[in-house]
């Protein structure tokens, strides 16, 4: 009997391998059900794309419910988004977090009748984004280019945000009102808060165990980096360059400290607390001997 070569379109013989054996209507249906589970898993039940509306972004927030006022809301829609920009610059300067602007944002703007708006919050700068049906879009884009610790006129932009969403203000009032918070002065000179500082440091050294002298150099030494700082902030150096000096002259002041104090001019308590975790052939100044570590 001869081999004759198969030709290219035949199929190979399958006899020989296992068979399998088809599924029951049980496996089907299980099968469907975590192909079900496993689509809900990977994919969203929305677009990833789609817009939030404004209940799902406020929610959980201070300003779930928003009074929305309306009429004439669209023709002065640029003054709206110019408030808001403003309201944000002040309280990102003022030290509010990126999630309490946008939320103040979005529902201050819902509040005044915008509903389409988008805000893209980075380091230090707001962008917004407002683009009605059929109309032409705006984008304005605003960047915090200082900051301040100003946490009396922070609450005063939060009651404003919550009396205009309670819908007792209007845009002119809460303009006039925002204007008031910001040029309004400080509850405390900035000498107060200085010398303030510079007291709290001192206490805290004096609750590590320091004495009047360590409080003393903690005191002068926190009312100069404070000083420092202030300078620096004149003359415009980023914040990153100005923490970074104002370590720097601390870590020098603490080495110069650390080294004008000799070992032959620290006090004999001071030996006789270190004395028994002296290294080996370590020189015990009080005996004028070798520690006991050594011997």
């Amino acid at each position: 009997m001869t081999n004759r070569p198969e030709r290219p379109g035949s199929r190979p013989k399958t006899d020989g391998l296992p068979k399998t054996e088809p599924l029951t209507p049980a496996q089907l249906r299980q099968d469907a059900a975590a192909k079900r589970m496993l689509r809900r898993l990977v994919q969203g039940e929305n677009p990833p794309t789609a817009p939030l509306s404004i209940v799902d972004r406020l929610a959980g927030s201070p300003y779930a419910n928003p009074t929305i006022q309306v009429g004439g809301v669209d023709t002065s829609a640029r003054k709206t988004l110019d408030f808001a920009l403003h309201l944000a610059e002040t309280m990102f300067r003022y030290g509010a977090g990126a999630l309490e602007v946008e939320t103040s944002i979005i529902a201050v703007t819902a509040a005044l009748g915008l509903k389409n708006i988008e805000v893209d919050i980075t380091n230090q700068s707001v962008g917004i984004n407002y683009a009605p049906k059929d109309q032409t879009p705006i984008a304005l884009l605003r960047v915090v280019r200082s900051w301040t610790n100003n946490y009396a006129g922070l609450a005063k932009v939060h009651r404003l945000v919550t009396d205009i969403v309670a819908g007792g203000v209007g845009r002119d009032e809460a303009i006039r009102r925002l204007n008031e918070a910001i040029t309004s002065p400080k509850p405390y000179p900035r000498w107060m808060v200085t010398v303030a500082f510079g007291i709290f440091a001192a206490v805290f050294v004096g609750v590590l165990g320091g004495g009047l002298v360590s409080s003393a150099i903690a005191f002068v030494a926190n009312i100069g980096i404070s000083l420092l700082a202030r300078q620096l902030g004149r003359w415009r150096v980023p914040d990153f360059f100005i923490t970074a000096a104002c370590s720097f002259v601390v870590t020098i002041l603490a080495l110069v400290l650390w080294r004008s104090v000799s070992p032959l001019r620290r006090p004999s308590w001071w030996w006789a607390a270190s004395c028994c975790s002296c290294p080996p052939a370590a020189w015990c100044p009080p005996c004028r001997t070798p520690s006991t570590a050594s011997r």
